[in-house]
C-alpha cells in the first residue's frame, strides 16, 4: 500500500512589477499555514519517504516551512516539470517514483494539483469528497491511500475503483487561520 500526499503551495505574495510569477515568495499567512500543515503531517504520522516539489520559490518555501526537520533525511526532487503541470503531467511524474518509497509528498500548483486530487480520490468521507470537489485552496493537503504496490500503477483504470484510492484526509486552514 502507498500513501500520496498532494499539497498545494501556501499563500504567496502578489508579484511586484517586473517580478516573475515563478519567483513569488510566501506571504506571512503562507508561512504560518505551511507550518500548520507540516504540524498536521507530523502529528498524523504521514511523514513522506520521498518529496517531489515544483522549483518555484513558493513551493520550495512551503517545503522548508512545512517539513524543516525532514528535508535532510528524505529524498527530495525539485523539478521545473511541476510548474504549470496538468493533472496528467503530475501523474506521469508520480509514476516514476521508486517503489522503495511507500509515501510521497507532491507540492505543486493549481489547477493541476487540485485536479489530480479530485481524480484520484475515488472514495472517502462524503463531506471531504464534497469539499474537494468544490475547491483546493492554498495549503490544501489531500492524503490519498492507494492499494497500488507500484507507483507506476497509480491512476490506472484497474486502480480507480472505490477503496483502491481512498481520500484518507483533507486538510486546509480556514480564513481565521485554524487548520481543519
Amino acid at each position: 500500500m502507498k500513501r500520496l500526499l498532494l499539497l498545494r503551495h501556501a499563500k504567496a505574495e502578489m508579484a511586484p512589477n517586473g517580478q516573475a510569477d515563478h519567483d513569488r515568495r510566501l506571504s506571512s499567512r503562507g508561512l504560518r499555514d505551511a507550518r500548520e500543515v507540516g504540524a498536521v503531517i507530523e502529528r498524523q504520522g504521514w511523514s513522506p519517504d520521498f518529496m517531489l516539489v515544483s522549483d518555484a520559490a513558493r513551493t520550495r518555501e512551503t517545503l522548508e516551512q512545512a517539513m524543516p526537520q525532514q528535508t535532510a533525511s528524505r529524498t527530495i526532487e525539485i523539478t521545473p516539470a511541476l510548474y504549470d503541470a496538468t493533472a496528467p503531467d503530475i501523474l506521469a511524474l508520480i509514476r516514476t517514483i521508486p517503489d522503495t518509497a511507500t509515501s510521497l509528498l507532491v507540492i505543486g500548483h493549481n489547477p493541476g494539483i487540485g485536479e489530480l486530487a479530485r481524480q484520484l480520490a475515488a472514495a472517502g468521507s462524503l463531506p471531504d469528497l464534497h469539499r474537494l470537489a468544490t475547491r483546493f485552496p492554498t495549503s490544501a493537503l489531500a492524503v490519498i491511500a492507494l492499494s497500488a504496490e507500484h507507483w507506476a500503477d497509480v491512476g490506472a483504470p484497474q486502480a480507480m475503483a472505490g477503496e483502491d484510492q481512498r481520500l484518507e484526509a483533507l486538510v486546509w486552514s480556514d480564513p481565521s487561520g485554524k487548520a481543519d
